[in-house]
């Protein structure tokens, strides 16, 4: 699942003048929580999660603790932050905004995960550079990332995030960033939707996608962006053909 909170779910009161401006109420967090919770995922990825570092606990720490996961925060210089929550065992992470990011464009993470049954999975969780005119911003971004996560072609690889594409384009076709991911052999998890929010997989990861739904009423007033959710399976080693 990857979800755009939009200037950390108003979780602070500093925070809601700009959601007023979008129609949305203050603290979005504990309907934001009720989403994620009726979802069930396994894994989500949390763009704008701004201020999330702050606070003791932590606004991240107290989410993870609420919804049983791990977590990992990436801060960023426009303190947009990602956060990765997980039900696996997070073996690895590291915070990639210094090389794919600036300040307009929010930056990424990359996690290694341990499910219980010993298999690995990379997660990639993305905010690239903003909507419209950026876009030669984004393929130089969608260029690094694309580097980055090479090495795991051909393990379970995820890529979540907001890419900031999409309304842009008038077919999957005509879509450079979307052509940039697929000529580096990277699938999307069904089609470019009505938003910017994506997921995409290695090629080890095509046996077995279906979407998930979610309600129009649950997700109202919870943010600008809709979350995107998917059913990946993943397969022991020995099972793969």
């Amino acid at each position: 699942m990857t979800y755009n909170v939009f200037i950390g779910a108003g979780v602070f009161p500093e925070l809601a003048a700009a959601a007023e401006e979008e129609l949305l109420p203050g603290n979005r967090l504990p309907k934001i929580l009720s989403i994620i919770k009726t979802a069930n995922p396994d894994i989500v990825g949390i763009q704008e999660a701004k201020d999330w570092d702050k606070g003791d606990p932590t606004v991240a720490e107290k989410v993870a603790n609420e919804l049983g996961m791990n977590y990992f925060l990436a801060a960023t210089q426009s303190r947009l932050h990602l956060v990765l929550f997980t039900k696996f065992k997070i073996a690895e992470a590291e915070n990639l905004s210094y090389k794919i990011g600036n300040i307009a464009s929010h930056g990424g993470l990359h996690a290694t995960l341990l499910t219980p049954d010993g298999q690995t999975i990379h997660v990639f969780v993305v905010h690239l550079a903003p909507h419209g005119s950026k876009w030669a911003e984004r393929l130089r971004q969608i260029e690094i990332l694309t580097q980055e996560m090479s090495p795991y072609m051909q393990s379970s690889t995820i890529l979540i995030g907001d890419l900031n594409y999409g309304l842009f384009c008038e077919s999957d076709v005509l879509c450079r960033e979307y052509n940039a991911l697929r000529k580096a052999g990277w699938q999307l998890v069904g089609k470019i939707g009505p938003g910017f929010d994506q997921i995409w997989t290695s090629r080890a990861l095509s046996r077995s996608i279906t979407g998930i739904s979610f309600s129009d009423e649950l997700l109202r007033g919870a943010s600008d962006h809709l979350p995107v959710g998917a059913i990946i399976g993943i397969y022991p080693a020995e099972a793969k053909q």
